[in-house]
């Protein structure tokens, strides 16, 4: 993602997401999710790419936020019956 595409997205959204819990599907080498997650939010970031998730997870080790990543689609994903699409 350039760093234009990221910034103009990440200005769209609160400073805070503390308490906020927020699925990044299709998060690539989890730039966004990243960011989400120093932003205070419980992030999980899935993408079907094991080598997108591979990058995603070293630069979380290099650089911890405290997101996660999964391998997976998305197709099939639990949500919980509280969950809100904020669009």
């Amino acid at each position: 993602m350039h760093e234009f595409a990221r910034d103009t997205l990440l200005d769209g959204l609160p400073a805070d997401l503390r308490g906020q819990r927020i699925l990044d599907l299709g998060c690539g080498e989890g730039l966004i999710t990243r960011a989400l997650a120093i932003r205070g939010g419980s992030v999980v970031g899935i993408d079907p790419s094991p080598h997108m998730i591979g990058h995603a997870r070293a630069a979380e080790e290099a650089t911890p936020s405290g997101a996660r990543y999964s391998v997976d689609v998305g197709a099939r994903w639990p949500l919980s019956r509280r969950a809100v699409w904020s669009g």
